[in-house]
């Protein structure tokens, strides 16, 4: 699904259906691995999920809380669009740096791709303020 208000690519729930959503102005290498990452993080869905279902029950009731559990599923979503990119690899003599767009500054090739420490990947996510969509969240959940 088309949409312009997003830089990138989302995961949506919609009438309990998954749609992943991607900013038709992408390039096209960009597109492809942003829809593997999102791919990767509608994989994670479930755990998403019972994190949304620990507010509701009122085992997580703090914004900062909630925003890094979902962070830590997405960072997990981050190895598995690795895994992806390195099975593609195998295939192709070459991807594009726009590939490695989770990386900064992009590798040359997948086996220069080295996934941040998670204390770097939490740290970048709360300053960029992805973290902080899920703070909105929270505060629909509660």
């Amino acid at each position: 699904m088309s949409n312009q208000n997003i830089s990138g690519g989302n995961v949506a729930a919609r009438n309990n259906i998954l749609e992943i959503e991607l900013n038709p102005n992408l390039k096209t290498t960009t597109k492809i691995s942003i829809l593997a990452f999102e791919m990767a993080n509608a994989y994670y869905n479930p755990e998403h999920q019972k994190i949304d279902q620990l507010v509701i029950s009122g085992y997580i009731n703090s914004a900062e809380q909630f925003g890094l559990a979902h962070e830590i599923y997405e960072y997990e979503a981050i190895r598995l669009h690795r895994k992806i990119l390195t099975d593609l690899a195998a295939e192709c003599s070459f991807l594009p740096k726009e590939f490695y767009y989770l990386v900064t500054p992009a590798p040359i090739n997948i086996n220069n791709y080295r996934i941040p420490d998670l204390d770097t990947y939490l740290q970048t996510q709360k300053s960029s303020g992805h973290t902080a969509h899920y703070y909105n969240w929270f505060g629909k959940l509660k």
